[in-house]
């Protein structure tokens, strides 16, 4: 890794919200995995440190008051209810009522899990939601929440793959084969119009550096389990979805440079082509300095509206429909940081940071809410904001419940970063730990078997050895587990479109090993009709004791798990 992938991938922090400008994928032709992922982070600060460019809109000076023309909601140009001013100018703190609580309808997805707000469990096993500088994943949630589709990157490749929050445990991996073409998969986005459709950009890299000879976006019907291309540039920029909508196929996309970071562009998705091409200025000396690397898109649930903060201001205007933005200031005389629709309201959502803490003014990094027309009032004068509940009804800072009303904050019980919010059709529990772990079944409806059939030909766990190594040069209780996993197939060569992405080892806990190596002949030196998968870094539980393990293998859009059970862990010395 050189310096500057180095840098990049340390730089990365953006959040990954379905429709949130939070993280942009460049392809890398390299073999290495880590490489990629350094790309896709690096890519999604770069986004996000210049979105402040959507200066395209309008010149600021160029009637900012004027109201958007487009047919939207009457909502969007409705007052919010409790939106006023005193006398100073600077708006009202909302008076203390009632808060809300996290609840078990309304949950979180995190960088570990998908749980409900009310208990930090999580409700998938095996977990999916993994982000370890080994694995990555970029998600979307529907416009009601109840959808959740993810592009899940790790040492195998990339996968597609969906579920319900009624059912979080049953997983759909979509038919897309990213590794057979060369192309990256990075940011994706819901149908705004709550459709079984989501856009998600790929791209594929130009030689060795990161400019992609193409970067398209593609639909994917989730329903019908087809994929279709939008649209595609050749111009070595990169394309990001921000929202599309399947019943107007109407949408808005920014076209990135790569290499600097630029917006070169704000772009109108009409009838699967690229129209009314914006373009930025390109920032430069102070107004770099000023702060674009804080500002970010948002587009709103439905998907008919873009916001960007361009610090000090927020602009907003309807999808297809960027000269007709609108621009909006704080009038506690703060610096737009973020902002954000609230669902189903003319309001936003915003995040203020004041440069001084004086007379009349709040302090630093607190919540507002402003309504489209102009009104605006403090939510809170100390917490901040970073987004809604997917009904608008509670606001999150961090990982804290704020109440839009009242401005009272409630942490949320064992939280950690938020990366999206979903909500539940009815109040859900974590399913209860049972005894023994062994017989856990892993994930999705696919049950495991000690033999299992993909495209007429049987595969089965031939070997399975777990050891722990106690010699002399080990630390004094021993080297982490280690495995050796032998899987053949019945007859002739092991095909090579089948690969195992996943790995299970149930003793007294599950470990699941986030890097394994899969090893074919004959460059591994194993029989032909064979592949090894070996593993390491495990728990150190005591040789002797007994586990099971199971192997999911994936062929295109094909899984099976197969499981052996009474296995020794071995002790070498």
């Amino acid at each position: 890794m050189n310096d500057l992938e180095r840098r990049l991938e340390e730089m990365f922090m953006s959040d990954s919200r379905g429709r949130r400008v939070g993280k942009v994928s460049v392809p890398s032709r390299r073999p290495s995995a880590f490489r990629a992922l350094a790309y896709i982070g690096g890519i999604a600060v770069l986004a996000l440190a210049l979105i402040g460019t959507l200066a395209l809109v309008r010149d600021q000076q160029n009637n900012p008051g004027a109201s958007p023309t487009a047919s939207l909601p009457a909502a969007a140009n409705t007052p919010g209810p409790s939106g006023t001013s005193d006398a100073s100018g600077n708006p009202s703190t909302t008076p203390s009522g009632g808060a809300v609580r996290p609840d078990n309808t309304h949950g979180i997805i995190t960088f570990q899990n998908i749980r409900t707000e009310a208990d930090p469990r999580d409700l998938q096993q095996p977990p999916q939601f993994v982000r370890n500088g080994r694995s990555d994943f970029s998600v979307a949630v529907s416009p009601d929440g109840t959808r959740v589709a993810m592009i899940r990157t790790g040492e195998t490749g990339q996968q597609l793959v969906t579920f319900t929050t009624a059912r979080p445990n049953d997983v759909t991996i979509a038919a897309i084969d990213f590794s057979t073409t060369g192309e990256v998969a990075s940011e994706l986005v819901w149908a705004g119009d709550s459709s079984e459709y989501v856009v998600f950009s790929v791209d594929k890299r130009a030689g060795a550096t990161i400019t992609s000879s193409y970067s398209a976006l593609r639909s994917y019907d989730i329903a019908a389990k087809k994929q279709s291309e939008i649209a595609r540039i050749t111009s070595g920029l990169h394309l990001v979805p921000l929202a599309w909508r399947f019943d107007t196929h109407v949408g808005g996309a920014i076209e990135i440079d790569a290499f600097t970071g630029r917006v070169a562009s704000y772009d109108v998705i009409r009838d699967n082509s690229l129209t009314d091409r914006t373009p930025t200025p390109n920032l430069r000396g102070g107004d770099v300095q000023s702060g674009p690397f804080k500002t970010q898109f948002s587009a709103s649930r439905d998907g008919n509206r873009i916001v960007a903060v361009i610090a000090p201001a927020v602009r907003w205007w309807p999808v297809d429909q960027p000269g007709a933005a609108k621009e909006l200031l704080a009038d506690s005389k703060g610096r737009a940081e973020y902002a954000e629709f609230r669902p189903g309201t003319g309001e936003l959502g915003v995040r203020v940071l004041a440069a001084t803490v004086g007379q009349g003014v709040p302090p630093p990094g607190h919540f507002e809410i402003w309504s489209l027309s102009g009104q605006q009032r403090v939510v809170s004068p100390t917490a901040g904001f970073s987004r809604w509940r997917v009904d608008g009804t509670a606001a999150l800072d961090g990982t804290n419940l704020v109440d839009p009303d009242s401005g009272a904050v409630t942490p949320l019980p064992g939280a950690t970063k938020v990366v999206d919010v979903v909500r539940f059709t009815e109040p859900v529990a974590a399913p209860t730990a049972t005894a023994p772990v062994a017989v856990t079944s892993p994930l999705g409806p696919v049950s495991p078997t000690a033999q299992a059939t993909i495209d007429g030909r049987t595969f089965r766990i031939a070997d399975a050895y777990l050891w722990r190594d106690f010699m002399p040069i080990s630390p004094p209780d021993g080297k982490p587990l280690a495995a050796s996993l032998k899987i053949q197939v019945d007859s002739g060569a092991f095909p090579v479109d089948v690969t195992v992405d996943r790995i299970w080892v149930y003793g007294p806990t599950v470990w699941e090993p986030a890097l394994f190596e899969v090893r074919r002949s004959p460059d591994a030196g194993t029989p032909a009709d064979q592949i090894e998968v070996f593993a390491n870094g495990g728990p150190k539980w005591d040789p002797g004791s007994e586990v099971s393990v199971d192997v999911r293998l994936i062929s295109g859009g094909t899984t099976r798990i197969l499981r052996v059970t009474e296995v020794t862990i071995q002790k070498t010395s």
